[in-house]
C-alpha cells in the first residue's frame, strides 16, 4: 500500500520481518514526530526508528504471536507554518479487538491501511526527517523482502549491499516485478541514484538515495520491460567507502560505466551483483552524501 502524506525527508522501506510486538510513537501539537518499531525476525526483536524523538511518546504493545496488527489508521494535513505535508495522527487495530489510543490529534485527511484477507502487519514504508513525512504499511501472513515471502514470490532471493561501509541504510524493497529506468547522478562517483520499478502494471518511483551535487549531471538508463529484464549490476567503490563506478546489463545491452572505470592495480573493493536464472526486481544499500553501497533482490525470469 503506497505511502499517504507528503514528499519531503527521506524515503524508508521496513521490509524483512514476520511481525510486530510494540510501536513507540512521538507527537507535539501538531504532528507526528517520531515512530520505533519493534519487529519480530527469525524469533528475535529488531528496531526501527523512523523521524525525530520529540514532544510526547507513547507505547502500544501487541502480545505477538497471539495477536497482531491488522490495521494502520491516521490522519495527514499540509501545515502551512512548515510548508509541507504531514503525518498528524497514528492509531493501530489487531486481530483480537483491540485498538492503540489515539497519537497525536485527528485533522487534515484520514486514511487506514489493512491487508485484503485480515493479514497481520509486517512492515512500514515511507518519508520522514524531522518528523514522519509519509506513512504506508506492508501486511501478510509471511515476511516480504525474503524467501519467505508470498507477495515477492517465494523465491526472491536478497543479496547483501556490496561496496564501502558507512552512510544511512536504505531500501527500496523486493516487492516489484521489474526495474525500468535507473537515474545516476555522477560527480566525483555516484552522489545519488534513484529507481522506477514496475509493479502490478504500474510504475513506481522510487525516493532518491545520495546527494545531488551542483555540478553533477544526471544520467538516465532505460530497461524496455518485461522484454528486457535488468540481469546485473557491476561496480567499484575506493578507499573512501564510496561507489565510484557502476554499470547495468540487462538480457539485451550493457550501460555505460557511470563514475570511473577501475584500473588494473587501482585498490577498490569490486561490486558484482548477479544470480544465475534470475532478474533484479529491486535494490538496497547505504548512502549519506554518496552512494557508499548496492545490494539487490533477486526473483525468478518468467515467460
Amino acid at each position: 500500500m503506497e505511502p499517504l502524506g507528503g514528499n519531503k525527508g527521506q524515503g524508508f522501506n521496513d521490509v524483512g520481518f514476520e511481525g510486530v510486538k510494540k510501536i513507540t510513537v512521538g507527537a507535539d501539537d501538531v504532528n507526528i514526530t517520531y515512530i520505533k518499531i519493534e519487529y519480530v525476525k527469525n524469533g528475535k526483536v529488531e528496531i526501527r526508528e523512523h523521524g525525530a524523538a520529540r514532544g510526547e511518546l507513547k507505547e502500544f504493545s501487541v502480545d505477538y504471536p497471539k495477536d497482531s496488527i491488522t490495521a494502520v489508521g491516521g490522519t495527514y494535513k499540509h501545515i502551512y507554518s512548515y510548508d509541507t505535508t504531514l503525518i498528524t495522527s497514528l492509531y493501530f487495530t489487531t486481530s483480537k479487538g483491540f485498538t492503540s489510543p489515539l497519537f497525536g490529534e485527528m485533522k487534515g485527511t484520514e486514511f487506514e491501511f489493512k491487508g485484503e484477507s485480515g493479514e497481520k502487519l509486517i512492515g512500514f514504508h515511507g518519508r520522514s526527517s524531522n518528523a514522519i513525512d509519509a506513512i504506508g504499511a506492508y501486511f501478510g501472513s509471511n515476511s516480504i523482502g525474503d524467501d519467505s515471502n508470498s507477495g515477492s514470490g517465494s523465491s526472491t532471493q536478497k543479496l547483501d549491499a556490496q561496496g564501502g561501509n558507512g552512510g544511512n541504510e536504505w531500501d527500496d524493497g523486493g516487492d516489484h516485478d521489474g526495474v525500468t529506468k535507473i537515474h545516476i547522478a555522477v560527480g566525483r562517483g555516484i552522489e545519488q541514484i534513484r529507481f522506477d520499478y514496475l509493479k502490478n502494471g504500474q510504475t513506481k518511483e522510487g525516493p532518491a538515495h545520495g546527494v545531488k551535487g551542483g555540478r553533477s549531471s544526471i544520467r538516465t538508463f532505460e530497461v524496455s520491460h518485461p522484454n528486457e529484464y535488468l540481469l546485473s549490476a557491476k561496480g567499484w567503490s575506493d578507499s573512501s567507502n564510496k561507489i565510484v563506478g557502476i554499470k547495468f546489463i540487462t538480457n539485451t545491452k550493457t550501460s555505460e560505466c557511470y563514475g570511473f572505470e577501475k584500473v588494473p592495480g587501482e585498490e577498490g573493493t569490486d561490486i558484482s551483483l548477479e544470480v544465475k536464472d534470475k532478474k533484479i526486481v529491486g535494490f538496497h544499500g547505504l548512502a549519506d552524501s554518496q552512494l557508499n553501497s548496492l545490494g539487490a533482490y533477486f526473483a525468478p525470469i518468467t515467460s
